[in-house]
């Protein structure tokens, strides 16, 4: 059996150009260094706060705690634990208040709308 040898991939030779007027395929760079620093990464919209939940903690907590107690509906010390009693309270306010859209006991964005639009 005779084998031919495979041809090896052509290398351009010295003078010839390696270079096309062609942009560069998607995901290529063009060969020069980009001086435009790429863009920072957007802060977190206000509207865009996070959902709590139980075993959640911090200052997030604290504010949720305190709002409840305005309405009368936490009486337990500030301490930034989303605990049963924390979810209990939740669960209270959106009954009360017919909040819809988050599940029962969740601070989630239905349910912080309505909290925030009662107290400060």
């Amino acid at each position: 059996m005779r084998t031919t040898p495979s041809a090896a991939p052509s290398e351009p030779t010295a003078g010839t150009p390696t270079t096309t007027d062609a942009p560069p395929a998607a995901g290529q760079h063009s060969g020069s260094p980009s001086t435009t620093p790429p863009a920072p990464a957007s802060p977190t919209a206000p509207s865009e706060k996070r959902t709590l939940r139980r075993h959640d903690t911090g200052p997030e907590v604290v504010d949720l705690q305190r709002r409840l107690a305005q309405l009368g509906l936490w009486s337990l010390p500030l301490r930034g634990r989303y605990d049963r009693h924390l979810d209990d309270a939740a669960q209270r306010f959106q009954a009360k208040y017919g909040v819809r859209g988050d599940p029962p006991g969740v601070y989630g964005p239905a349910t912080r709308q309505r909290l925030e639009s009662l107290t400060s």
